[in-house]
């Protein structure tokens, strides 16, 4: 019997799938009215029954004729949503009342937080009227604390706004990063739904969780209209997040030099360090933005170019790790110390090197830095080259006299490195300009290691090829055999054991 009614529930599957937007929809309904007790007591595939695949695809009418037909409304689907939760997620109106009509439990949804957190976002005004007259909480809060009308605040739907408010949503009510309807119009530039929001006396310098405030958040994508508006109306140019952020360091680490210029001439403090230590300079730095560079150094004197932050980088390290070369040759021309380092006693060569930008490094030696250098874990400019992967800066620095096979303080040379990221092209250059294959690192991993580990089986192969032990053992007793079974890679597998390898 259950195979009969599984039959019948396929007959109608396969012909719903092939309903477009015709005159087949009355076929289905008509084999559905035929087929009751089956479409009731069944669903396709064990997961979803045939109202939620007709609601995902818009059939509205085949909707109404399941539910008029026995399917319950509030049955659950793989999903953990029910029929009436699944309509309402796609946001239409009048399958709804369909569903209100057959007794939908529409009391779940207040208690349902999963579907509010969907339903936030899928908000419109038709639906909300719907929900509130089927006495759903109009100030009900989802998962992540959204109510409607941040839902409505974030997609900018105005007239939406102002009706929830009139029905009585609460205009003060934060989502759990302490976000208020402001702060979510603002997040998406809704400048109308601000100003108006403000004007009805919501905080103009409310804080969230994180103490950004609106007009962080106006800098931060660059709103010139929305900013000025702010200044205009009274926001503090100098409210600071937890992480000692500005409104100025929003806009410079964006180089914006026009809201720059605007925040500055409405008094903010161009002085202030965030809580890394990085100064307005070192964020301007950061967004590449020459003319804000060159312009904030015109207008003050404060600026030290070889300022530190927390972590000893100076203007020059930011640059040179963004790859850029002419904020780099700008800086130096300034007198920005080239052979300072950081705490991990990087240079700017190291951080040139980590960018790949090979055009830097060259212009970097050529103004005397050395190319052997090591910082405090004895890492040399090839090894951050290796690590990137970069073939044509690992090259031109080995012609010009890197030694290929200095450790550092982990014994890692950069042809480890080269291995760990596959780079077989890297490493057969590197074994012509001597790198040794067999060289172990502190824990006595080999190149042939890395390459294992990683399931690289063509870099193996060649790896044994030219030599390596492929029964080598690490101090944690993890032979390349034990690597390649960690990686998964059975081919590689199977070709280790080919070629003698062992547990």
């Amino acid at each position: 019997m259950e195979n009969k009614n599984e039959d019948v529930l396929l007959e109608l599957f396969q012909l719903y799938q092939n309903i477009e937007f015709g005159n087949d929809s009355e076929l289905f309904k008509n084999l559905i009215t035929e087929h009751q007790s089956q479409v009731t007591a069944y669903y396709y595939d064990k997961k979803s029954f045939l109202t939620h695949l007709a609601l995902q695809q818009g059939k509205d009418d085949i909707v109404k004729a399941l539910i008029n037909n026995g399917i319950n409304p509030n049955i659950i689907d793989r999903y953990s949503l029910p029929t009436d939760h699944k309509t309402l997620y796609v946001g239409r109106l009048e399958l709804p009342l369909s569903l209100a009509e057959k007794n939908a439990n529409n009391d779940l949804i207040n208690q349902d937080y999963k579907y509010l957190r969907e339903l936030s976002y899928k908000a419109n005004k038709n639906l909300c009227k719907w929900l509130i007259s089927n006495k759903v909480n109009v100030c009900a809060i989802a998962q992540a604390g959204n109510s409607l009308l941040h839902a409505a605040a974030y997609k900018g739907n105005f007239k939406l706004c102002q009706w929830l408010l009139e029905n009585g949503a609460d205009i003060h009510a934060r989502d759990k990063d302490g976000n208020t309807i402001l702060h979510k119009a603002a997040y998406n530039d809704h400048f109308e739904i601000c100003k108006w929001l403000i004007e009805r006396d919501l905080e103009i310098d409310s804080q969230n969780s994180y103490n950004y405030t609106v007009l962080h958040r106006a800098t931060h994508n660059g709103n010139l209209e929305f900013c000025k508006w702010l200044v205009e109306h009274g926001a503090n140019v100098n409210a600071v997040s937890k992480g000692g952020n500005t409104p100025l360091h929003k806009a410079a680490g964006n180089g914006n030099l026009v809201i720059c210029k605007l925040l500055i001439e409405n008094n903010a403090d161009i002085n202030i360090r965030d809580k890394d230590k990085n100064s307005i300079l070192h964020k301007a730095i950061f967004s590449g933005n020459l003319s804000l560079c060159k312009w904030l150094m015109e207008i003050s004197k404060s600026f030290d170019i070889n300022e530190k932050n927390r972590y000893a980088d100076t203007a020059l390290h930011i640059a040179a790790s963004r790859g850029n070369i002419e904020l780099t040759m700008w800086l130096t021309e300034n007198r920005a110390d080239i052979h300072a380092k950081n705490t991990e006693g990087n240079t700017v060569f190291h951080c040139a090197a980590y960018s790949g930008n090979l055009e830097l490094c060259q212009w970097l030696k050529g103004k005397g830095c050395d190319v052997n250098i090591a910082n405090a874990d004895g890492n040399t400019i090839l090894h951050f080259a290796a690590y990137s992967g970069n073939f044509d800066l690992c090259c031109w620095l080995i012609d010009n006299g890197v030694e290929i096979n200095l450790s550092n303080k982990n014994n890692n040379t950069p042809f480890h490195y080269a291995a760990y990221n596959g780079n077989l092209e890297l490493c057969k250059f590197m074994r012509e300009k001597g790198a040794e294959i067999d060289k172990i690192d502190i824990e006595g991993s080999s190149a042939l290691h890395y390459a294992a580990y990683n399931g690289n089986l063509e870099l193996c192969q060649w790896l044994v090829e030219q030599g390596a032990e492929i029964n080598l053992t690490n101090k944690e007793g993890n032979s390349v055999l034990n690597k390649a079974a960690y990686n998964g890679n059975i081919e590689l597998l199977k070709w280790l054991i080919y070629k003698g390898a062992s547990f």
